[in-house]
C-alpha cells in the first residue's frame, strides 16, 4: 500500500536527482543549470504530492475494504464518519458512500504538500497534525512547497532567491528520510 508508494517515490526522486545533477561552477550556476534546478524542484514536488495523495487514498481504500469485509469501521473510516456531518434521514450505507465520495474529492482536489495540504488530506482520517506528525517534516514540506510555488508561478527573472543545488537536494533528502516515520504515525492506530 503506502509503503509501495514510498518505494516508488524514493526511486523516482533518485532518477530526477540524477537527471538534473550538475557540477556547480565556482563562479555561479549557468541559466541552463538554474533551469535544471527549477525542474528538479517542480518535478520532485509533483512526485511528493502524488505520494501523499496515494497514501491517503490507500488508507481510504483499506477502510472501505475493511468495512466491506467485516461491516466494521476501522480507525480511518470511523474518523471520517465523525468528521463529516451525517444526514440522519439517509441510510447509513448511503451516508457512508457520500462521505467517502466527499473525501475522495478532497484527495482529487489537492494541489500541494504544504501544511494546509497535509492537514486537509489526513485530519479527516483521524490524525492530529500537531501531535501525530513530526513538526520538522511539516516545516520542511511547507518550505519546499513555498519554494516550488515561487519557482513554478514566477518567471526566472522574477525569482529573487538564488537557487542552490546543495540546498535543494538536501531539502529533498531530508523529506525522504522523514517519510518512514510519517508512515509509522499513519499506521500506528490501525
Amino acid at each position: 500500500m503506502a509503503h509501495t508508494q514510498l518505494a516508488v517515490l524514493v526511486k523516482r526522486v533518485k532518477v530526477l536527482k540524477k537527471h538534473f545533477c550538475f557540477k556547480e561552477p565556482t563562479h555561479g550556476i549557468t541559466p541552463f543549470q538554474e533551469d535544471s534546478l527549477r525542474a528538479l524542484l517542480v518535478l520532485t514536488h509533483a512526485e511528493m504530492e502524488e505520494y501523499f495523495e496515494q497514501t491517503a487514498r490507500a488508507l481510504l481504500d483499506k477502510a472501505k475494504k475493511t468495512w466491506d469485509k467485516t461491516k466494521r469501521a476501522n480507525y480511518n473510516l470511523a474518523a471520517l464518519l465523525a468528521y463529516e456531518k451525517i444526514d440522519h434521514y439517509a441510510t447509513f450505507e448511503t451516508e457512508r458512500n457520500h462521505i467517502i465520495a466527499l473525501y475522495d474529492g478532497i484527495i482529487n482536489e489537492n494541489h500541494g504538500i504544504r501544511i494546509k495540504n497535509i492537514k486537509s488530506l489526513f485530519v479527516p482520517l483521524g490524525y492530529n497534525i500537531d501531535k501525530d506528525f513530526d513538526q520538522s517534516l511539516l516545516s520542511t514540506l511547507d518550505s519546499f512547497g513555498a519554494q516550488r510555488g515561487s519557482v513554478a508561478h514566477l518567471g526566472a527573472k522574477s525569482v529573487t532567491n538564488l537557487l542552490n543545488q546543495v540546498a535543494i537536494v538536501g531539502q529533498i533528502d531530508a523529506i525522504i528520510r522523514m517519510l518512514p516515520e510519517f508512515e509509522k504515525s499513519l499506521y500506528a492506530p490501525l
